[in-house]
């Protein structure tokens, strides 16, 4: 017996629209496609890596200019695809679920199943609100947190448990805070310094820490030409008999203020290796803005690393055979000792030349140290 609806041409023409109804349902449905209803997961390569895991790869490095991690993969939705009903929440066509080079989520709305990145800790450099190209930290302050070593937004002043000063004694305001409603206050003369030490955690650390802090300069150096400028000094045990003092700085390169690092009163001498970064083209260091700078110092391996607004500057990577110009010893292994303290502060050196600015204040906040990569958005 033949199909009444098929009886008319009117009637095939429905019934054969919803045949291919169904069958593109059928297709969608075993397809894999990570946007498909009811989808809680991002494009291949997304996956797999958890924002809530304490090693969710933030220690892999990676060169200027590249996304922070995820490993591999878009960091959200696959460039160029779409969102249904159900899974992740929308993002712009072909801007893999966070506007590329944004540093974090901002503008991405993950829905709540999505299974490819919590929003704020997935996407390109540092979560919104973190410090990176979003724009200035803010909120609360996030220290203490149970989950590093330690953690100091100095919102209660300067804990004396914790810090002692290195040279002068540093002060805590509100001029400019990252975080919360208070901030450590570095104000020196040209060539003087202040800041605060710790000890606190070592030498009980597993031969290795990394380091956050935010940082804000009103201003750096403008002569003479080299001149040098350190925010973080790490210093070996008492009675170590290589006394080399491992740094995070920079210099004024006649033209432009770069990011540094080196030693200085060990074996290898006095040296600072400049910011190359990105390839061809090493920018100035911002002013009056805050900055997340990160590090790790490593004397197990003999190794440094620098991190700026959550992407390693792998020209500042140094290692055992590092090339360290401006040192006489050339020939010197850079070993570096079993780290007893380390500080934060400014101290500009080039004691008996003219500096300008004469002047130099420095405000940081949130300081962190954990024997893992912490990142800008803890």
């Amino acid at each position: 017996m033949v199909n009444p609806t098929l009886a008319t041409p009117s009637g095939r023409a429905l019934f054969c629209a919803h045949a291919l109804l169904i069958a593109t349902a059928c297709r969608g449905s075993t397809s894999g496609d990570p946007a498909a209803a009811g989808s809680t997961s991002v494009a291949a390569g997304a996956g797999g890596w958890s924002p809530t895991a304490r090693n969710e790869s933030r220690t892999q490095p990676q060169q200027a200019g590249t996304a922070d991690p995820p490993p591999s993969g878009a960091g959200g939705i696959a460039a160029g695809s779409s969102n249904a009903a159900g899974g992740v929440g929308s993002a712009a066509a072909g801007a893999g679920g966070l506007a590329a080079g944004s540093g974090g989520s901002a503008g991405s709305t993950p829905g709540a199943s999505a299974g490819g990145a919590a929003a704020g800790q997935s996407g390109v450099g540092p979560a919104a609100g973190s410090g990176g190209a979003n724009g200035p930290p803010s909120g609360p302050s996030r220290c203490p947190n149970p989950d590093l070593l330690l953690c100091d937004g100095f919102e209660s002043g300067i804990d004396k448990t914790t810090w002692r000063n290195k040279l002068a004694a540093p002060t805590v305001d509100d001029m400019h805070v990252a975080r919360g409603a208070k901030a450590l206050h570095v104000h020196t003369g040209a060539t003087s310094g202040a800041g605060l030490e710790t000890s606190k955690l070592f030498p009980s650390l597993p031969g290795h820490y990394y380091g956050r802090m935010f940082v804000y300069f009103d201003a750096l150096p403008t002569s003479p030409q080299w001149a040098h400028w350190t925010i973080v000094g790490s210093n070996p045990v008492a009675g170590s008999s290589d006394q080399s003092e491992i740094r995070v700085g920079g210099q004024h390169d006649g033209k432009i203020e770069r990011f540094g690092v080196g030693t200085d009163h060990g074996p290898t001498g006095d040296w600072t290796n400049l910011d190359q970064d990105p390839a061809g083209g090493a920018m100035p260091v911002p002013l009056k803005r805050w900055l997340c700078i990160e590090w790790l110092h490593d004397w197990e391996r003999d190794e440094t690393r620098f991190y700026l607004d959550g992407v390693e500057h792998r020209s500042l990577h140094t290692t055992r055979d590092v090339k360290h110009p401006g040192s006489g010893n050339q020939n010197v292994k850079f070993d570096i000792p079993q780290l007893g303290s380390m500080w934060v502060g400014f101290w500009n050196y080039d004691q008996g030349k003219a500096v300008t600015p004469t002047q130099f204040d420095t405000w940081i906040d949130e300081v962190a140290l954990d024997d893992e990569r912490i990142g800008c958005d803890r």
